[in-house]
């Protein structure tokens, strides 16, 4: 007799075995009740284990999902891959934050490594190579490398898997998305980046003044470190800001949020120099902060002081224009009465002798007048032929004036006379800047000498492989220098650069030698400097020389003749009654007839009296109620064809102006030779 399994378990419970005889048929109903029983508890239970089982599957598939879930939300995912067999698997966190082209859940190694960046991906093989040699774990940084990333970074936390027999082949590990930090490391790198390189400097202040922060261009501009600076406070580096002042700054800053001031800041060499601070009070998390832009106004207050000088030379050109105007008319006077008493003490030698030399000493008060003149930009310049060993002469004695005493000045000219086609204007203050640049070189220096020379030079290869512009051969050659302490080499590259100056801040402006070296080109020649720190500096100039016949002509016309008249009548118009006289006394000497006046309304009526009769009119250019170019527009009026000399003691430039629209006239400037004078009223007469 065969039995079901269940219900032979149940008759071998109750002690039978197929080899017992079968039960009587009351043990049998027996037996079969109690297996009833039995079968409906076994039912209960597989159905309780079956209900068991049911929910614990929902329960696990909500855990799976919520752990799913928390993976999305924080960017995170798992993985599992053995390298030997190329097979894994990833969760879809992983998946999606790795960027795999994979759907499915046994994606490969090899597909894992592609979704790095080519550079990332060579590190990161050789680290899981290492980690499953060293058994240790690691974490890294990659970049996505497929194109939809974004610039996505991960993290990757990699554990190698131990294997009981044979080496390492299989990790497990994590991923998680950085890509926001990894931006926002990147705006913080950018916003340091900014901060520090910045053309300001910028510093941050806590509230007692300590320094919390300071960008690499405020290091440079104070000469300390990083490191340094963050250990001092503002009144280290701020000599006009004492812990007194600041916490005044402090409150003033509370209460206005934002203040712009000037002050000075002090380098760590000691060198202090002018800044432009702006500060802002701003608050961050339970601490107050002041952070400062400031920037160094050095140039701008140089700039500023350079307007105010020339301001002021502006001013004093005015002043000495005034002056020289006065002046000119006394020494106009004075040149004219000593012509004339060497006319009546012809036969007086030893009186001769004395006249002379108050006529030589007058033309020498005259020059220095005009170099004046000229050096204020007062006087009309232009480029004519003149003799450089006059001149350098003559620029020297003048620039000496501002020499001190205990300098020696001293100058060296050829015997050979040099000409040259120059500007006297710009020439004199070249050798003026020169010379007080030497000046100031040897401002500590004991036994001083400052020298200069003029000789001639031949431009040999050397020159002219230096200069290819250059065609001439002759040239002369102006030197200036000094026994002071000499310019570094790696300066002397720069020192004609417009502002550059190794002067202490106010004492140079730095435009000096940048117009030394315009004006010398400007005359087509060329300037060297040679100086040895501690033997002192020379500046060579090399000007082309002028022709034979230019210079032959300036000697012909630098001393004219005396021109006489013929009986003529001329009207001569000064405010000055010496000048007037004199002129009159001198005009009569050479021949002609005069009548004066003292101002521009008087020559104007006396022209109108005698318009017939008049043959030339002089008109000095100021004199009150009206000066000669109105006059000279009045008398014009009735007579269109008068010749007109305009004498002027300083206001060339307003002469020349009106010489545009006023025909058949010319300039002198007073003081004039009686020789100048008596040859323009001839060339205006027979013209």
């Amino acid at each position: 007799m065969s039995f079901h399994p269940m219900l032979l378990r149940q008759l071998e419970r109750s002690g039978w075995s197929p080899e017992s005889p079968p039960p009587s048929h009351d043990e049998w109903n027996k037996l079969l009740q109690r297996i009833s029983i039995a079968y409906t508890e076994a039912d209960q239970e597989r159905y309780l284990l079956g209900r068991s089982l049911d929910i614990a599957s929902r329960e696990t598939e909500e855990i799976c999902l919520r752990l799913t879930e928390a993976q999305h939300i924080a960017g995170l995912g798992d993985w599992y891959f053995d390298l030997q067999n190329n097979t894994g698997q990833c969760s879809d966190g992983c998946i999606h934050i790795c960027d795999i082209s994979c759907t499915s859940l046994t994606p490969s190694y090899s597909s894992f490594l592609e979704c790095f960046h080519n550079d990332d991906r060579e590190k990161l093989i050789q680290a899981v190579n290492n980690a499953l040699v060293t058994l240790e774990s690691f974490e890294m940084e990659l970049r996505i490398a497929t194109e939809i990333s974004d610039g996505r970074w991960v993290h990757l936390n990699v554990q190698p898997i131990p294997e009981q027999e044979g080496p390492a082949s299989r990790i497990r590990g994590t991923a998680m998305d950085i890509s926001e930090r990894k931006r926002s490391e990147h705006r913080m790198e950018l916003t340091q980046f900014v901060m520090d390189n910045a053309s300001v400097n910028v510093t941050l202040l806590d509230r007692h003044a300590h320094i919390c922060y300071v960008n690499t261009t405020a290091c440079e501009t104070l000469g300390y470190t990083n490191h340094e600076l963050l250990k001092m406070r503002i009144p280290d580096i701020n000599p006009l800001f004492p812990d007194e002042m600041w916490e005044k700054h402090w409150q003033t800053l509370t209460q206005h949020k934002t203040l712009s001031i000037e002050t000075l800041h002090q380098r760590k060499n000691g060198e202090i120099f002018p800044v432009e601070v702006t500060a802002n009070y701003m608050e961050f998390g339970d601490e107050a902060y002041i952070v400062a832009f400031d920037r160094d106004i050095s140039e701008r207050k140089g700039l500023e002081e350079q307007l105010l000088q020339s301001q002021k030379m502006e001013a004093i050109g005015t002043l000495v224009g005034g002056i020289a105007h006065d002046f000119n008319n006394m020494l106009a006077g004075v040149l004219g009465n000593t012509y004339l008493a060497k006319m009546n003490a012809a036969d007086t030698p030893s009186l001769l002798r004395n006249i002379e030399a108050i006529e030589k000493l007058s033309n020498k008060s005259a020059d220095m007048i005009r170099q004046m003149l000229t050096f204020a930009r007062k006087d009309h310049v232009k480029m004519h032929p003149l003799s450089a060993n006059t001149f350098l002469k003559e620029a020297v004695e003048f620039a000496k004036t501002a020499i001190p005493e205990n300098i020696e000045c001293r100058y060296d000219t050829h015997p050979e006379n040099l000409n040259i086609i120059g500007d006297p204007t710009q020439l004199q203050q070249v050798i003026m800047n020169l010379m007080n640049n030497a000046k100031d070189a040897l401002s500590d220096i004991n036994n001083g000498e400052i020298s200069c020379s003029l000789k001639p030079y031949i431009a040999d290869m050397a020159f002219r492989s230096k200069y290819p512009d250059y065609k001439g051969e002759k040239l002369a050659r102006i030197t200036v220098s000094d026994n002071g302490n000499g310019i570094r080499n790696d300066l002397l590259e720069s020192i004609f650069d417009p502002f550059f100056t190794t002067k202490e801040v106010g004492k140079g402006t730095g435009l000096g030698l940048a117009m030394v070296y315009g004006a010398v080109k400007n005359h087509r020649g060329e300037i060297e400097v040679e100086s040895l720190q501690g033997q002192g500096t020379t500046f060579s100039i090399y000007l082309p020389l002028a022709s034979a016949d230019i210079a032959s002509k300036e000697a012909q016309t630098s001393q004219p003749d005396l021109a006489r008249g013929n009986g003529e009548l001329v009207l001569v118009a000064d405010d000055e009654l010496q000048v007037r006289e004199v002129v009159k006394a001198v005009l009569e000497k050479l021949g002609y007839m005069a009548i004066t006046a003292e101002d521009g309304i008087s020559a104007a009526d006396l022209h109108k009296k005698h318009a017939h009769e008049i043959s030339l009119v002089i008109l000095d250019v100021v004199m009150p109620k009206m000066g000669g170019i109105d006059a000279a527009n009045l008398i014009r009026k009735s007579n269109p064809d008068v010749p007109i000399i305009f004498a002027t003691g300083y206001d060339r430039e307003t002469a020349l102006e009106a010489q545009q629209d006023i025909a058949n006239n010319l300039i002198l400037n007073k003081p004039f030779k009686v020789e100048n004078l008596s040859q323009a009223i001839r060339q205006l007469l027979v013209a």
